[in-house]
């Protein structure tokens, strides 16, 4: 028997994927009464992902040279410094706020 498992592997990876697809709940979980709606929706963002996202994020990738991509990466890091910055005067931390206004050093 032993044999059976060393001669064929594809055997072995078989039985493991069956065993392993018996874990996999499809619902009546109390603990997580949106798990329909979790899953339907995790499967509707991972098929725009795969059609949509991925493929435009590596044709921008492919047009833009680097020093545009990091020039695009600054821009959008710097409009979140405005909120940082705004965060951090709500705290109460005046320096950390005036900084991320200010001009980086």
């Amino acid at each position: 028997m032993n044999i059976i498992w060393r001669r064929f592997p594809g055997v072995s990876l078989l039985t493991a994927l069956v065993g392993l697809g018996g874990c996999a709940t499809t619902g009546g979980n109390p603990d997580d009464p949106l798990e329909g709606y979790n899953r339907a929706m995790f499967g509707f963002n991972d098929g725009v992902d795969k059609a949509i996202i991925k493929p435009v994020a590596r044709g921008y990738k492919a047009v833009m040279p680097e020093f545009a991509r990091t020039g695009v990466t600054n821009f959008f890091s710097n409009l979140g410094d405005v909120w940082i910055g705004v965060n951090n005067m709500l705290q109460g931390k005046l320096g950390a706020g005036a900084s991320d206004f200010g001009p980086s050093r």
